[in-house]
This record gives structure tokens, sequence and C-alpha cells, in this order.
């Protein structure tokens, strides 16, 4: 009896085992045993779903087929991953620390700068710090931002092959080509070179994005007046700023190194020195001088003139045409000066006496009278005497002035005469190019010029039609 109570104690002890083991068997794998309503290895009621289970792994009979991602072969790095964003490379979790790109609008005058994010919000929380050459200058929510700026004088430079004759930088600063004796006067004008950007930060002070950086060079250069007129009937082809011929890199130039040089006197033809005799001009080739007591090469046409002034230097320094930016800034600062101009840009004019070589022409451009030496009391009564009062009289350059500042002042000579001077520009109307200057009897024409029909302007060159070299870096 004894013995078959041990034997039923012992079968109890193993089917409880039994029980036990299905039932954790049954917790582990989800899997219920004694109904058809267990739920499967996905959680759902029902059978077991393979896509559940690694691939190569059998669970209650279901063998799986889901397979892990390989990110072995990913290559992205951190940098190629925006600011606060996420992702597993070769199995890695790397957050981004690159920045979204925008643009910016800039704006300036000679003594601010404003700048202006594009595009759209980067979000309400952003905030967007305004850097000036590297400086901060602001943080703020505002898309748009302006701070003052000081632009500075500079001292003129002195190009190889050229030495500082005479003048300081307010009476006119002198420097000669020592091979050639050509002659340039430096027109200062307060400079400076701004590096502008913007960032864009999130709350905990991450920069998000970032704009592209832009260089702007600035500069006194004006196109206005000292009277504040502004020429609205005109404009300049500045060209591309890689191009060292063209206007805009003339801008960088000034912007850059505080100055020009404008040429001390008209051009003249090839070959001439001073107190020479005179040449003809004529629309030819070739490299002109700019040199006292020379004629001046006239009846040259506008390109071909601007192609011969291009080609005196085109080095360390380049010579170029006039351009309205070189004109009206040296107008205003003869102004600023001396105070020998009015406010149309016309010097005062005085009763003068010449000395030197000139030439009589009549109304028509035909040459009348050739003097190698002559003087007279007053270009008006010369062309009474010779000419009945019509036609005009063109002199050597630098002629003798005995009295007087009409046609020279800090140094530069015949701006408002002796001859017509081609400019680069452009008459919105026609596509004809300024003529400055031109003969002192024709009160009409001021160097400044005006906005109006009085301006003369043309491409072909003329019997009283010169031009005159700037000189820049």
């Amino acid at each position: 009896m004894k013995k078959n109570r041990k034997i039923i104690l012992t079968m109890s002890v193993v089917i409880l085992a039994i029980l036990i083991m299905s039932f954790v068997i049954m917790k582990i794998t989800n899997v219920g045993i004694f109904s058809s309503n267990a739920k499967g290895a996905n959680g759902n009621n029902g059978s077991i779903d393979p896509n559940d289970i690694k691939k190569g792994i059998t669970i209650a009979g279901v063998t799986g087929i889901l397979e892990d991602l390989d990110t072995s072969d990913a290559t992205a790095t951190p940098e190629d991953i925006l600011v606060g964003k996420t992702a597993y490379v070769n199995g890695v979790k790397i957050t981004g620390t690159a920045v979204r790109k925008f643009d910016i609008q800039t704006s300036y005058t000679e003594s601010t700068i404003t700048i202006k994010a594009l595009g759209e919000s980067l979000g309400e929380n952003v905030e967007y710090e305004y850097f000036v050459n590297g400086e901060s200058k602001a943080k703020n929510k505002e898309k748009e931002f302006t701070t003052n700026i000081t632009l500075q004088s500079k001292e003129p430079y002195v190009p190889s092959g050229f030495i500082h004759t005479e003048g300081t930088v307010n009476e006119g600063y002198v420097i000669k080509d020592v091979n050639l004796g050509n002659e340039f006067v430096w027109v200062p004008a307060k400079c400076g070179i701004y590096n502008v950007y913007v960032e864009a930060k999130d709350e905990e002070g991450n920069t998000i994005a970032k704009s592209s950086e832009v260089n702007l060079g600035i500069s006194e250069l004006t196109r206005v007046r000292y009277d504040g007129y502004e020429y609205t009937k005109w404009h300049e082809d500045e060209g591309n700023i890689k191009d060292k011929k063209s206007i805009a890199y003339f801008k960088q130039s000034v912007a850059e190194n505080g100055g020009f040089y404008m040429g001390r006197y008209e051009m003249s033809t090839p070959g001439q020195v001073s107190g020479s005799a005179p040449t003809q001009g004529g629309n030819i080739q070739g490299i002109p001088v700019c040199i006292p007591r020379a004629i001046p090469w006239t009846e040259i046409d506008y390109d071909v003139a601007k192609e011969n002034l291009e080609s005196m230097y085109n080095g360390e320094v380049q010579s170029a045409m006039l351009n309205s930016y070189a004109r009206t800034t040296t107008v205003n600062w003869i102004y600023d000066t001396t105070g020998t101009l009015d406010y149309n840009g016309n010097f005062i004019f005085t009763n003068v006496y010449f000395k030197g070589y000139c030439r009589l022409y009549d109304s028509s451009g035909n040459l009348a009278y050739e003097y190698s030496n002559y003087s007279y009391e007053n270009t008006y009564d010369l062309l009474n005497v010779y000419l009945g009062g019509s036609g005009f009289c063109i002199l050597e350059t630098a002629a003798d002035i005995q009295r007087g500042n009409m046609f020279v002042s800090n140094n530069i000579y015949d701006l408002i005469g002796n001859t017509g001077e081609w400019s680069t520009e452009i008459y919105n109307d026609t596509g004809e190019h300024r003529i400055s200057g031109r003969s002192a009897a024709q009160s009409q024409d001021y160097f400044a010029d005006t906005d109006n029909g009085l301006i003369t302007k043309g491409l072909d060159g003329a019997v009283d039609t010169s031009s005159r070299p700037i000189l820049y870096k």
C-alpha cells in the first residue's frame, strides 16, 4: 500500500513539472497550447507570423524570415546630415552637423550696409546673427539689419616705373612715367572692403543655416554731382569684375586702394614729346601719350579711342577711358578742395592769356589757321578776329597760362576744354556715348555735364573730340 502511494506521488510530481514547463514555454512564446484564441508572436490573435521571427530561428514550429538591415556600406558622415537630424551608419547612430545654405541681399551707402536674409522662414524661434568682417554686429529674429561703417583714406601708391614729381593729395599729387613722360594726378576717394554673412541659430544657439559670404568694395566714387543732382538719362555698362578693363573692376580697385589716377592732360598722338611739332590725329590705332605741350588727339571714333587708351598700360596698373564715376568724383573733389567749380560743374570763368601751339577751325570743322607759337589775350577775341566769331580753337595741352585758373585745377588741365572728351557713359535712348568738356567758349557744355539735350553725344569723332586716360591697379 505504501509502495503504491509512493508511485502515485512520484507521478503527480512529474505531471506537475510537465504542466509548469508547458506554462513557462507558453509564456515565453506567447503561444497558447490549450486554446485556439492564443496570441501569435506578432501580438495579434492567430498563428505566428514568420515575418516577426529573425531568419533562421524556429519558434513553435515556425521558422522566421525577417532579415536585418545591413548598414555596413553607408558612407554618410555628420557633416552630410543637417544639424539636429540623426541616422544610422554601419549600425551606429550619428547626429548631423551640416548647416543649411541661404542667400542674402546687400545694399550700401558711404556710411551704412544693409543685409537682408532671403527665402522662407527657418522657424519661429530662429535668431539671425549678422557678421561684418568676421565681427558679430547683431543677433535678433529680424531678417534685415543695417549697420554703420566708416570709410578710410589711403595714401597714393606709386606704380613701378613712375615717380612722384610734385603736389600733395589736396593740391594734386602728380606722378610721371620716367620712360614715356606720361603724367597722372591722384584723385582720392575714402574706401573700405567689407565681408558680410548671416548665420541662423536655434534655441540652443546652434548654427542651423548660414548664408554665402558677400565681399563688398565701397568707396566715395559717385555719379551724383556736388549739388546732389544724379543723371537719370545716362548709364554705364559696368561689365565683369574679373575683367581688369571693366568699370566693375575699376570700382573694386578704388575701394581697395583709396583712389585712382586721372590723366593730367588730354591724350595726344603716339610719339609726341613736349614741345615737338604736333602730328595730326585721326581714326587710327596707336598708343596715346599724356604729356604737356602736345596737341590733343582728335578726329577719333569712340571705339578706337577706347581701345587705344586701354593699350597704354596693362600690367601692374591698367589704363582705361574716362568714365562717369571718375569724372564726377574728380569734379566733386575739385569743388571740395578749391571751390573753383560752380554748381553746374563749370569752372569759374576768368580772362586768361595763352601762349603756345594753336589750331583754329571754322564752324564747319575745317582748319583755318595754325600757329606754332601764338599768344592772345582771350580765346573769344581770337575767334572774333580770325573767324568772325564762329568756329573754335584747339590749344596744346598745358598751354602757358599767364593768369586765371580756367584751364587747370588741382594740377589737372583742360577739364572744361580745350577739346571734348569721350566717356564710357551711355545715353539711354540712343546708345551714344557722352562727350564732356568741349570748348570753354561753349559754356553750355560742362565737364560734370547735365541731364538734358545740351549734352554732346555720339560715336564718331570730330576735329574737336579727344579723350583722357585714367589709371588704376
